[in-house]
């Protein structure tokens, strides 16, 4: 099919050159000889042929943007849900932290300053006070399992829709997924597990100086970049 067209022209202008398509002594339509007819037929079957063409190949690249246009809708709603399990524990440790300091506040602010310190100073060893945790359940322990939980499914949602994502989008996963507290929260882990078995166990773990403020920036960064482009899809 995508060949017939330009044989169809080469056809006709191969009449064309090689037969006689007109009558100089006739007059209107009559002076048309049949090779004359032929180039027109064949000539006409060519720009017919040639205009499907055209317009089959512009609908194949607009389903083509529709299709990728959805798969990363899809990769953003997955990069989305990814990041409740952060909210999750960010939105409980500002629970506690607005019940310890008695902070009346409708809506989390996780750049608060005094917040991110009394994080860095979050004892992750100690359990469950004021019943924001499940009964024994450590502080570790949560944020360990939530977060572990928004890092196996971004790497999930990398490994399948990548090819439909933008430069910025995969950029902003990669900085997220690369912050020093998921490399500190296995960590923190086996350093648990391992004061279990020394006859002094350990009675208080911290995050590491720094940690939270970078994890804090890099999840912003990613909610903005997907915000925008949530933006741009209601625009259209």
């Amino acid at each position: 099919m995508d060949y017939l067209a330009p044989i169809l022209t080469f056809l006709a202008a191969l009449v064309g050159i090689v037969g006689d398509t007109f009558d100089k002594r006739k007059k209107g339509l009559r002076k048309i000889k049949i090779t004359g007819w032929i180039v027109i037929i064949v000539a006409t079957l060519g720009l017919f042929i040639s205009t499907l063409e055209t317009k089959s190949k512009i609908q194949e690249i607009e389903d083509t943007n529709i299709t990728k246009t959805k798969l990363n809708t899809i990769a953003l709603q997955q990069i989305n849900q990814s990041l409740l399990y952060t909210e999750d524990v960010f939105n409980v440790l500002y629970a506690k932290y607005s019940y310890d300091y008695k902070i009346k506040q409708a809506k989390a602010n996780w750049s608060d300053k005094n917040f991110i310190s009394y994080l860095s100073n979050l004892n992750l060893l100690s359990t469950n006070t004021g019943g924001f945790l499940l009964e024994g359940e450590s502080w570790g322990h949560f944020i360990s399992r939530q977060l572990q939980r928004t890092n196996n499914r971004l790497t999930n949602t990398l490994a399948i829709y990548a090819p439909y994502l933008s430069r910025d989008e995969i950029l902003a996963i990669e900085e997220l997924r690369q912050c020093n507290l998921f490399q500190f929260l296995p960590e923190y882990n086996q350093i648990y597990s391992d004061s279990k078995e020394v006859e002094k166990q350990l009675t208080s773990i911290n995050f590491p100086q720094g940690d939270m403020e970078q994890f804090l920036r890099s999840y912003n960064k990613l909610k903005q970049v997907i915000y925008i482009k949530e933006e741009k899809y209601n625009d259209n």
